[in-house]
């Protein structure tokens, strides 16, 4: 258990890497860079960081966790509530200031990638438990 928590660890740092890139990135096409990737690698970030916290935990019930998580946000997104407030940029990273529909599809996309990564991270006997 301790080697899969620490493989959570060294994923939730390398999707949050991912996504912190997309937010610097300046170059072409920066603006897709920044709205996508950024929600591609946060969703991959939470996923793993789950991981952290409750290992054994089958892929499907940490992805539906953190897609509720991501949901929310991004509903409360909608209410523009948080644009409202004028946060500070670390704090827009994490709530947002904008609704938009697309990013649903780049959750999907970040939580399958993190769902795929975990189930090549697990041993035989986790898999056959978590398949039966």
């Amino acid at each position: 258990m301790i080697k899969y928590r620490c493989q959570a660890i060294l994923f939730s740092s390398i999707f949050l890497a991912f996504a912190v890139a997309g937010k610097v990135y300046k170059g072409p096409g920066w603006h897709y860079a920044d709205a996508w990737m950024g929600d591609i690698g946060i969703v991959g970030c939470l996923y793993f960081g789950l991981a952290v916290f409750i290992p054994k935990r089958r892929p499907v019930t940490k992805t539906a966790v953190i897609a509720a998580v991501a949901t929310a946000v991004e509903v409360f997104q909608w209410t523009g509530i948080p644009r409202s407030w004028n946060l500070p940029r670390p704090f827009v990273f994490v709530l947002g200031s904008r609704f938009d529909p697309t990013d649903f599809l780049c959750y999907i996309v970040g939580l399958f990638a993190a769902w795929q990564v975990d189930r090549l991270l697990m041993t035989k006997s986790e898999k056959e438990v978590y398949e039966a």
